[in-house]
């Protein structure tokens, strides 16, 4: 009950109201990893929606900046030893090299990625750390490696408009319009209003339906 009331908080980015629940399902012995990926998503998420350049001073965004940094520590430490103690648990390997990118440490992000890539069986998961690994290849310069990336992603979820903008933001740059192009008209055909891309139910954490399952299960009895 508390992994599901903590999850719906993050689902609608009411960040503040889900460390409270986290807290008494880690009490419970013992924790489940599915319970310490929330305590992860914690930090992760308000150091992902916090934007330093909205900051209207420099020393603003100078606080701003480090307290993202803090939060994105925080987060990474906490990933670490879950996939440290749980070296198969895939969704935590792809938040882990999610966030080693955002801290700039791209060749552990790669690494962590990439191994996820391999091992991912859930859609969700194959889509998510092609999307992610594409990011990381692209900061280190490795255009073609990142659109490979990116193919792996759309080819998983044609619907992905994430996967279809960073793909075509690469062609453009590499002076192919008429290829950025055909990506957009390939989007449009694909796009169903019914189909949810999973890069957004990441970004707030996602709705953890195995446990609203089990609820659901529990009431019924």
């Amino acid at each position: 009950w508390y992994v599901a009331a903590a999850s719906v908080m993050l689902m609608v980015s009411d960040i503040p109201r889900a460390p409270p629940f986290v807290s008494r399902a880690l009490r419970m012995s013992p924790p489940s990893p599915s319970w310490r990926l929330l305590e992860g998503m914690l930090s992760e998420l308000p150091a992902v929606a916090l934007n330093p350049e909205t900051w209207a001073t420099l020393s603003l965004q100078a606080r701003a900046k480090r307290q993202r940094t803090a939060l994105l520590l925080t987060a990474e430490n906490r990933y670490r030893r879950l996939v440290a103690d749980h070296p198969s648990f895939v969704a935590a390997r792809i938040r882990l090299g999610r966030v080693e990118s955002l801290l700039d440490t791209t060749e552990k992000a790669l690494a962590n990625l990439e191994r996820a890539g391999r091992e991912a069986q859930d859609p969700s998961d194959r889509y998510l750390s092609a999307m992610f690994l594409a990011a990381a290849l692209d900061t280190k310069g490795d255009a073609a490696g990142a659109r490979k990336a990116y193919e792996r992603a759309l080819a998983v979820e044609p619907a992905s408009q994430a996967a279809a903008v960073g793909l075509g933001y690469l062609e453009l740059v590499a002076g192919r319009p008429d290829r950025a192009q055909a990506l957009a008209a390939a989007f449009a055909a694909h796009t169903d209003p019914e189909e949810a891309d999973a890069w957004w139910a990441y970004k707030n954490g996602g709705l953890d339906l195995q446990t609203l399952a089990w609820l659901r299960q529990r009431i019924r009895r």
